[in-house]
């Protein structure tokens, strides 16, 4: 059967035009290579994709500003009261109000009034990273020095086609017909192909995040009987067990891969980095430091931070390299509890009761979002985080299809 007739057109364009918004930089990334464009075109693309699926969503809701949760006004507010006090103090902020509008208050929003259908989303950015495939050497551009690697933005880029496919693969494709099964699988060997580019070559960000991803679907299922996400606990605790080896002979195991590539004359470039690293003496390259900063930045005001973003002017580093560690840094307990406790509270809730759909989408953000946040995130430009966060925090933005899966009628329902 085909799905896409019981999705009305509007939830489509809303659908498509968050795929462009999630998969921005692939786009970019092809755009460029494509007609030889400047960088300022993501940020143009993203701007105007937020405007129309904003403008469509704000429609379609009638203007209901009751829609978003007690708890993103909170969260709001408060963020924008740092900002507010931040710049009165004349404080010179590393992030422009024209980015916290754009990357945190509208990513985190637009959730409580866009409709969205979660299968179409993902089978959108699978064709949206398609026409990378044809100027891959223009986008995957190695840089040599004694090892072969592409840069930190190419990897984390065209790992989320890459993680999108396999998600996409490991739910939906199963419902499929025979023709879309085909096409699905065609899409899928393209972006396996990034997602190879990735692992060999990228960064090691970029490569935990696949790691996990893989990981999660090996410990975690969805119950369709009780619609509940559920631990697969014989795997978890062997999970626990190979973590528990791993950490404790990291560096030997790390050897011993890297000399079995070596044997069949192969490199994988994460694999080098981390031994270069741990011969320099320094396997966090510089993170440890930065992360040291942080904590004393948080510690000389814990209660209520440093300001909105000032991590640059008061420590010389551009911003803490962790989402987490910026939050405290930034708005200290105040702002992170203003944050977490709801977002804890809603994963707790999405444990106990969750649909199908919302399972998928969960897991599709926080993949592209929170391993690479703890890493490299840089918390008010981090538009995937922020995006997130307020899916996690809405409750009625998905739409639903009636098809053999789900076996109800289309609807916008409570999740």
């Amino acid at each position: 059967m085909n799905n896409n007739t019981s999705v009305p057109v509007n939830v489509k364009i809303m659908t498509f035009l968050m795929a462009i918004i999630i998969n921005i930089r692939v786009i970019t990334a092809y755009l460029i290579a494509f007609f030889l464009g400047q960088e300022s075109l993501m940020t143009e693309l993203y701007i105007a994709s937020l405007v129309v699926i904003l403008a469509m969503s704000l429609i379609n809701r009638h203007f209901d500003l009751s829609l978003i949760a007690l708890s993103k006004y909170f969260i709001l507010f408060y963020t924008l009261l740092m900002y507010v006090i931040t710049s009165l103090l004349q404080k010179n902020s590393y992030t422009t109000f024209k980015e916290y509008a754009v990357f945190t208050i509208v990513c985190f929003v637009i959730s409580d009034f866009s409709f969205i259908n979660v299968r179409l989303l993902l089978k959108y950015i699978m064709y949206l990273s398609l026409p990378a495939v044809f100027v891959t050497n223009r986008i995957f551009v190695f840089t040599y020095t004694d090892l072969q690697y592409i840069s930190m933005g190419a990897s984390y880029s065209f790992m989320l086609p890459f993680i999108v496919s396999l998600i996409y693969m490991f739910t939906y494709y199963k419902n499929e017909t025979k023709t879309e099964k085909i096409i699905s699988i065609i899409l899928f060997l393209i972006n396996l192909t990034f997602g190879v580019y990735v692992i060999v070559y990228g960064s090691r960000g970029a490569v935990l995040s696949i790691f996990t991803a893989f990981l999660f679907l090996f410990i975690v299922k969805y119950d369709f009987t009780s619609n509940r996400i559920k631990l697969r606990k014989g795997r978890l605790l062997i999970t626990l067990l190979l973590f528990f080896v791993f950490a404790n002979s990291f560096i030997p195991l790390i050897e011993y891969v890297d000399s079995i590539l070596h044997s069949r004359n192969q490199d994988f470039y994460f694999v080098r980095k981390m031994l270069i690293l741990e011969e320099e003496g320094d396997i966090s390259h510089g993170r440890d430091e930065i992360l040291k900063a942080a904590i004393n930045g948080f510690l000389s005001s814990p209660i209520i931070g440093n300001g909105f973003d000032l991590f640059l002017s008061k420590t010389g580093f551009i911003y803490p390299h962790n989402s987490f560690a910026q939050v405290l840094y930034d708005g200290g307990v105040v702002l992170f509890s203003i944050i977490f406790i709801p977002i804890f509270s809603s994963l707790k809730k999405l444990f106990n009761y969750c649909s199908y759909d919302r399972f998928v989408l969960v897991y599709l953000l926080f993949f592209i979002s929170i391993p690479g946040s703890m890493f490299s995130g840089d918390l008010w430009k981090d538009r995937n985080l922020w995006l997130f966060f307020g899916v996690l925090l809405s409750h009625r933005f998905i739409f639903k299809e009636k098809d053999s899966m789900f076996k109800s009628a289309k609807t916008i329902y409570k999740q």
